[in-house]
């Protein structure tokens, strides 16, 4: 590597630049961006390690946002687009199994959370460059994660969930040959994870906390800043005063599946209301199958109050809202605090 810096310094100053950074990763392609006489060095990776992310990388990194949420759109029906390939989906049934919607139907909303988290980086100064770090945690099968893949430096976007199966087909749609494109781990239901102190700037976690337990969430959070760098950002959503009193709305209209029904019955009634009203953290131990058990999984209603009381020990908010017409649940955005 000492080798090819100094080969790269060599060119540069050929051509009357200066080079401000050189990434440390093993190099197949170097992309050079001159700026007033500075010179970005952006090198990738090799032996065929990330193909898939690198190509995607290289080609649209500098697409706007919009137009590769179309092209993220058009992979559902055609995996390969200008000769590149995209991330797979899983099949019809497993994707309704999992969020009750399929296809384009299942990414509009990752692809309005992925403008909500480039707009509010973008207000707090947070890079999106070749050192910036990104976990999408209870990643499920990818829809959020693959959003991603343009602004995230190859070999630094990471998805993480409890659910075994979820991570195989992560591991199966993301990938050009048998190894993953984007770094997918399993987690335990309680941390520790096996990151080092410090190594995210972004953390997203999309309606993980409409499911866990208090012990459980006040875990994870203690998890994500300590493993959040200074000043990272936290993106959740969580149910709030919109799901309580839109609970049973459904019902006469038809199209009311089990689940809609077991919620009405646990959570549907002024007594839950009452509690959540008064700042209670609302939990109800449904459990989710397999990995998903009772101890920690089930159905979740945060309030407010609960947040301004818990969570501001540890983190900033910098937004938080709960707008059905954007998103279903509501959304914020937390900055770690500098000292604990």
């Amino acid at each position: 590597m000492k080798l090819i810096k100094r080969y790269l310094k060599k060119i540069a100053k050929k051509l009357g630049y200066q080079i401000t950074k050189i990434s440390s990763n093993p190099i197949e392609r170097v992309i050079m961006e001159s700026n007033d006489n500075n010179l970005n060095c952006i090198v990738l990776c090799n032996n065929g390690k990330y193909k898939m992310h690198n190509e995607i990388y290289l080609k649209y990194r500098n697409l706007c946002d919009s137009d590769w949420i179309k092209l993220l759109y058009a992979s559902v029906d055609n995996q390969i687009i200008d000769n590149i390939k995209f991330p797979a989906f899983p099949e019809k049934n497993i994707q309704i199994r999992m969020i009750g919607n399929h296809g384009k139907g299942a990414l509009y909303e990752p692809a309005y959370i992925y403008q909500e988290i480039r707009r509010i980086a973008k207000q707090q100064n947070k890079a999106f460059d070749e050192n910036t770090v990104f976990l999408d945690f209870a990643c499920g099968y990818g829809r959020h994660t693959r959003f991603f893949m343009k602004d995230i430096y190859p070999g630094n976007l990471y998805g993480s969930d409890v659910t075994h199966d979820f991570i195989g087909i992560c591991r199966s749609t993301f990938s050009c040959n048998k190894d993953s494109d984007v770094l997918f781990d399993i987690n335990n239901p309680f941390p520790p994870l096996k990151y080092n102190n410090e190594t995210f700037d972004f953390i997203m976690a999309y309606s993980l906390f409409s499911h866990l337990s208090e012990e459980a969430h006040l875990a994870w959070l203690s998890e994500y800043y300590r493993i959040l760098k200074p000043d990272g950002l936290l993106f959740l959503t969580i149910r709030q005063q919109f799901f309580l009193t839109n609970l049973g709305k459904s019902i006469g209209i038809g199209n009311v599946d089990k689940y809609e029904l077991y919620l009405l019955e646990k959570l549907g009634n002024n007594s839950v209301l009452e509690r959540f009203n008064n700042g209670e953290y609302i939990f109800h131990p449904s459990g989710g199958g397999k990995e998903m058990t009772k101890d920690f999984y089930g159905d979740t209603v945060i309030p407010t109050s609960y947040i301004l009381s818990k969570w501001v020990n540890l983190f900033d908010i910098i937004e938080h809202y709960e707008d059905p017409n954007k998103l279903y649940q509501a959304f914020i955005c937390l900055k770690k605090k500098s000292h604990r």
